[in-house]
């Protein structure tokens, strides 16, 4: 396949860091960023697909054509191109009941207009990234059936739980965990230790960490098993240039995000700035919003579920050979 057909992937954990990784590299590069095509809250045809663990051999005639439509098709679409779910827009008497809910509504206006102005001039671009938060657990199978170019981008669990806790509505775990239970073709994957933790009474920041453990743990093997690059966000942080130069690399593409691009997203310093002890550490930040009581049920799953390359009392991945190799680009 034409390098200019291949697909251009980023997928990770929600909250993660994928946003920033797309949108800094589709900046620079002048690529058409598609947001989310396996959201069914915003994409018809989706929900059957969200979170799904597919082999790498396996037939999905439906994916693929789902799929197909936004790597390569012509088509118009407020959530993957502009990240905004139209019916949230519709205004309703009851939306004018109060000033509280009539601040929401125009807080969804304004922000719908600023991606409308932010995202539509990408829209004239011909080659695409597009972005996964729910296909972690079908790597291989992209990357086989599309011949896609993906980056697998993973963070420290403690991180992305913490945050995930601030809008549970958005990431339905336990919904989750119930479509993992019903899964056999993921059950047969999972370790012992997760496949019974994901049968027991969880709260939800167990329930939201084990998750976590399923499904970077299956995407890490698929990673080693179909030599997809991989990355840890604290190390995108800590040594920018480098990570950033093999990620433009491992995409086909030539131009590495610059250091004010890269801080615009998430407004984040990182390569050199990061090292400033005057800077804080945004891989760190976390540590200081995170209470005992949680950390130890972040832990106590982390170990159930026989997780080496994070520690919940050190920010930084540990054991990264194991899971991730930064000494050559991988060949994609």
């Amino acid at each position: 396949m034409s390098d200019k057909l291949q697909p251009l992937v980023i997928a990770g954990f929600g909250r993660s860091g994928t946003t920033w990784l797309q949108d800094s590299i589709a900046a620079a590069n002048q690529l058409r960023a598609v947001f989310e095509p396996l959201n069914p809250d915003a994409i018809r045809g989706a929900e059957p697909y969200a979170y799904r663990f597919v082999s790498a051999s396996a037939s999905a005639p439906e994916l693929y054509r789902l799929l197909r439509h936004y790597f390569f098709d012509e088509f118009h679409s407020p959530w993957a191109d502009y990240r905004i779910i139209a019916q949230k827009l519709v205004c309703r008497p009851a939306d004018l009941a109060s000033w509280a809910r009539t601040r929401r509504i125009l807080r969804q206006y304004e922000r719908a207009f600023r991606y409308l102005r932010i995202y539509r001039r990408q829209r004239q671009y011909s080659r695409r990234i597009v972005k996964f938060v729910r296909a972690n657990m079908m790597l291989s199978w992209l990357k086989q059936t599309f011949d896609a170019r993906i980056v697998f981008i993973v963070r420290h669990p403690a991180a992305v739980v913490t945050s995930q806790l601030h809008s549970l509505v958005s990431w339905k775990p336990y919904a989750r965990i119930e479509q993992f239970r019903k899964d056999n073709g993921l059950l047969e994957m999972l370790g012992e230790g997760s496949r019974k933790l994901l049968f027991q009474s969880l709260d939800e920041i167990e329930a939201c960490t084990l998750l976590w453990c399923i499904e970077n743990q299956e995407a890490l093997r698929q990673v080693r098993e179909s030599n997809i690059h991989a990355v840890f966000y604290e190390d995108l942080i800590r040594d920018g240039q480098c990570r950033w130069r093999e990620i433009t690399s491992v995409l086909g593409l030539e131009i590495v995000p610059s250091e004010e691009l890269v801080a615009l997203p998430s407004q984040q310093a990182w390569g050199r700035q990061a090292e400033d002890p005057a800077v804080v550490h945004p891989y760190a930040a976390w540590t200081r919003r995170i209470d005992e009581a949680t950390t130890t049920r972040i832990q106590s799953i982390l170990d159930a579920a026989h997780v080496d390359f994070y520690h919940v009392g050190d920010p930084l991945p540990s054991n990264r050979d194991a899971y991730v190799s930064y000494s050559s680009i991988n060949s994609t």
